[in-house]
């Protein structure tokens, strides 16, 4: 049962990610890029002190202490994500959607966008 709520769940991010020309962008009216950057530095940096490393158990089987050092990590990577998330919007940034231009679906499409850059 287990497995199969993790593949719904690959499926689901992998087909969700097909069906979309957006990404998402932080949004503040009237910042500059400099203090963009440094709010974002910030955030960061603050989402990485308040995320301690979460110890992984160690087992005898050597894959099941990696996988669940990888667990781990990917757990923490997701908490600092929301409380760098949380801390921009303290500071007054919205997450916005941004349309994003399809990539090319051929070569001749490919070479004509890199030539009128």
């Amino acid at each position: 049962m287990r497995i199969g709520a993790i593949v719904a769940a690959a499926l689901a991010f992998a087909l969700g990610g097909c069906m979309t020309n957006q990404q998402m962008a932080w949004v503040k009216p009237g910042v500059t890029v400099s203090e963009f950057d440094s709010d974002k530095a910030r955030c960061q940096y603050e989402a990485m002190l308040g995320t301690p490393p979460t110890a992984a158990p160690i087992y005898r089987s050597t894959s099941a202490t990696i996988g669940a050092g990888l667990g781990a990590a990917i757990a923490d990577g997701i908490r600092q994500a929301e409380l760098a998330s949380l801390c921009m919007k303290a500071h007054g940034y919205i997450l916005t959607a941004v349309a994003t231009p399809p990539p090319p679906t051929d070569a001749v499409a490919a070479v004509e966008a890199a030539t009128e850059n």
